[in-house]
């Protein structure tokens, strides 16, 4: 076979590995855009809910839960922006004094177990609304601490890799065929 013709066959290849290295430089190039916006949404999606946990907790830590009886009063007029639990409900209803109610605390023993139930109520109420403080920050910093990605970044992370592998592939055959290029070449200007 004449060495022309290897050669003018190898420049096409080369030509044609060109073209398509360029395809993929785009490809990649799309790639990485769509994974930088994605990137983007999933970070502005974290800082969006480590706000509304912040705000949360800011909020359940302004709103305590009443101390004592002349507390309730408070609490009662900030239920407009922290609701009322169940348990403080109960603490309301049970505070409350009806004809029955009335007559059973004129009996020292059944004012005495009102009492210690209201005292219970008020620090498991107490209890829970440290636990849900609690709870609220240590879901704050597991936010901050855990960037799980996304499905969509995932894919295009694997996406990228698999296209800049395939771009470094190219680059390779496409630094053979110039060598094998250069050395015919080489090989025809030699020959008389």
């Amino acid at each position: 076979m004449n060495i022309q013709a290897l050669i003018d066959e190898k420049n096409a290849k080369l030509l044609i590995l060109e073209k398509y290295q360029g395809r993929v430089a785009r490809d990649i190039a799309d790639v990485e855009a769509e994974l930088r916006q994605e990137t983007a949404r999933v970070d502005q999606e974290k800082a969006d809910c480590l706000t509304d946990l912040y705000d949360e907790r800011c909020l359940l830590q302004a709103v305590p839960p009443a101390i004592d009886g002349k507390d309730d009063q408070r609490r009662l007029h900030q239920q407009g922006q922290r609701p009322l639990t169940d348990k403080e409900l109960r603490l309301m209803e049970k505070k409350r004094l009806t004809f029955g109610r009335l007559l059973m605390l004129s009996n020292r023993l059944f004012g005495t177990a009102r009492l210690f139930e209201i005292r219970t109520l008020r620090q498991e109420i107490r209890r829970e609304w440290e636990r849900a403080c609690h709870d609220l920050e240590r879901e704050m910093e597991r936010q901050k601490n855990f960037s799980r990605p996304s499905d969509l970044q995932r894919t295009l992370t694997i996406d990228l890799s698999q296209k800049e592998r395939e771009s470094r592939q190219r680059a390779e055959k496409m630094e053979l065929l110039r060598v094998e290029i250069t050395s015919l070449k080489t090989q025809l200007s030699h020959k008389p």
